[in-house]
């Protein structure tokens, strides 16, 4: 896999929030006190698809996304229309995640976009419209401060 430097410093941001999140009460940074939401975590794959299917119903997209298990454990990915997540029991407990579900999501919202400012404006306005309008302003912060640009507001 080709990485490109907007995927490389997309995926440090996120690796950024995820550490936010493993800490203990609230997350001290930009200044402030943040409180920030607890994620969904899935057991295995086949729990990620109805997730996706409600997560597509709320943001009004009819254009469906199935989901299966990816062979490898690497990480997970989506191509046309397929998010492939590694299961539990192959090493990618890591990715049985809402995160990562979002993240696959924002894909097929804004196909063409890779990692760039239309992804992220559409990873986080999913953040937000799924119960997390904390972790949605701390992850576009950080990807201010980590100079990913993210789209305005339609």
């Amino acid at each position: 896999m080709n990485v490109t430097v907007s995927e490389k410093a997309f995926y440090a941001m996120e690796r950024r929030v995820d550490r936010w999140l493993e800490q203990e009460g609230p997350v001290r940074t930009f200044g402030a006190e943040w409180y920030p939401e607890p994620l969904v975590r899935f057991s295995d794959v086949p729990e990620v698809q109805p997730y996706v299917d409600k997560v597509l119903a709320l943001v009004g997209c009819d254009r469906p996304i199935r989901v299966r298990r990816r062979r490898g454990s690497a990480a997970a990915h989506y191509d046309d229309g397929v998010i492939a997540i590694p299961s539990r029991h192959n090493g990618g407990a890591y990715f049985l995640r809402e995160d990562t579900a979002l993240h696959e999501i924002a894909h097929h919202l804004t196909r063409g976009d890779g990692h760039g400012a239309r992804f992220a404006r559409a990873y986080v306005d999913l953040l937000a419209a799924t119960g997390h309008p904390v972790l949605a302003r701390m992850t576009e912060i950080a990807c201010f401060e980590a100079g990913l640009p993210v789209a305005k507001n339609r």
